[in-house]
């Protein structure tokens, strides 16, 4: 029976930075939200997800690729 190769460590950082992305969306919703304001999203949580995501899935891909 043949091993499987473990995650590559690039990947496994990607895959935390898109969790993250999640936490720090509702972190920066929490903290900048306003009073009134319960249904919409302030554009900096927004912006903070969106980035950490789009970071998470570079480094997915760039890890992916280095272990082949």
């Amino acid at each position: 029976m043949e091993g499987s190769k473990p995650l590559p460590w690039l990947a496994l950082a990607g895959c935390v930075l898109m969790m993250a992305s999640l936490v720090a969306a509702f972190g920066v919703y929490i903290f900048l939200s306003e009073p009134g304001g319960i249904y919409r999203s302030p554009p900096l949580a927004n912006l903070a997800s969106t980035v950490l995501w789009l970071l998470g899935i570079v480094l997915i891909y760039v890890g992916f690729r280095k272990a082949e």
